[in-house]
């Protein structure tokens, strides 16, 4: 009996796939890896930093440096801190090469390491609805620069040809990068209230229940799922009861996804036709294909009835909608149905039935 109640389980434990929604934490493990993504993606230091030499109109030339060029651009390490209330500070680190023919007529080099900061503030797109991070306060930190200039010059001189030329070409060069990354970032929140299909049975969609907050640990951001049958058919969810609350003892800062047992239950009512099994000649992990001589040995009837061994059909239905309870540290999930054995017959006669099993 226990080898037919596994092949049951097994036949309902087909793969499915949805993604949920309910409340979710973003630590710094997933904005890290999503803005370093959305900076690799772009490219966005490398087109920057081919503009820098071309004519724009509106932008005088620099005094004293002709045939500017940037090369020799640094990968950028990223770093991010959460801001509480406002959204994400954001410092951007990278290197680069500037060179020129300087006002002493010769080829000049200048070697800087910098810092570009700036404070991503989370709004609300007023077309969409959507959550957006839009830019403020961009800020070049000089770290460090060289320079190949003859060292017999003043250095008076040098130094304020230098912070002349770095701060007129440094911020109209590096800030549009702030906002071009964010423009890779707020694309992860298109689809967000976009229908998504759970298998062939409908769809979840998740409407924001309110703006994201911040803290100094993470970004939350609420959602009310609206789950919708093929037909349309809105299949609401029950009252919660009870405020979610995400237990404790993770590590600080980690992202988290919460659940609540209303939302999973109306998702697996949706999918309640599509647990129904047929298991025929399948051979499942390490079990064979089931034969009358599995149930033989503790079913006699089954014995005197198929001296000779038949193969077993099943079925499985669920009957009721299925539901979900959780308490800490524990979920269950309930499935009401019934499991029927036949025996099949040759030349496409019809199974007979053996037993109905009330599971």
């Amino acid at each position: 009996m226990l080898q037919i109640l596994f092949l049951a389980l097994c036949g309902l434990l087909t793969p499915m796939r949805a993604d949920p929604g309910a409340l979710l934490r973003l630590g710094m493990d997933i904005m890290n890896r999503e803005v370093q993504s959305a900076m690799d993606e772009s490219h966005i230091l490398e087109q920057m930093a081919a503009e820098a030499g071309k004519k724009r109109p509106g932008v005088k030339p620099i005094k004293g440096i002709t045939n500017l060029k940037v090369k020799d651009v640094q990968l950028p390490v990223i770093t991010l801190s959460f801001v509480p209330g406002v959204g994400i500070f954001q410092c951007v680190s990278t290197g680069m090469t500037i060179t020129g023919k300087s006002f002493m007529g010769g080829n000049m080099e200048i070697i800087v390491v910098l810092n570009i900061t700036a404070t991503n503030r989370l709004l609300q797109d007023e077309q969409t609805g959507l959550p957006m991070f839009k830019s403020e306060g961009c800020e070049i930190v000089l770290v460090s620069v060289k320079t190949n200039l003859p060292s017999n010059m003043l250095p008076k001189v040098v130094n304020k040809f230098l912070d002349s030329t770095l701060h007129k070409v440094l911020p109209s060069m590096m800030c549009p990068a702030i906002d071009a990354v964010l423009v890779y970032v707020n694309r992860k929140w298109a689809n967000l209230n976009a229908p998504m299909p759970v298998g062939q049975m409908g769809t979840v969609k998740y409407v924001l229940t309110s703006m994201p907050t911040t803290t100094a640990s993470y970004l939350q951001v609420g959602f009310s799922p609206v789950v919708q049958q093929q037909e349309r058919n809105t299949l609401q969810l029950a009252d919660a009861g009870e405020a979610l609350e995400f237990p404790e003892g993770y590590a600080a800062g980690s992202s988290q996804l919460l659940l609540s047992a209303t939302f999973l239950t109306t998702e697996l009512a949706l999918l309640q036709k599509s647990f129904n099994v047929n298991v025929q000649d399948m051979k499942i992990g390490q079990l064979p294909p089931q034969t009358t001589k599995t149930l033989a040995g503790f079913i006699p009837k089954v014995a005197k009835a198929y001296p000779k061994p038949k193969p077993l059909v099943t079925h499985i239905r669920i009957n009721k909608p299925p539901k979900v309870t959780m308490t800490t540290g524990k979920s269950l999930l309930h499935l009401h149905g019934s499991l029927e054995m036949f025996a099949a017959r040759r030349r496409g006669k019809a199974p007979v039935s053996l037993f109905l099993l009330e599971t």
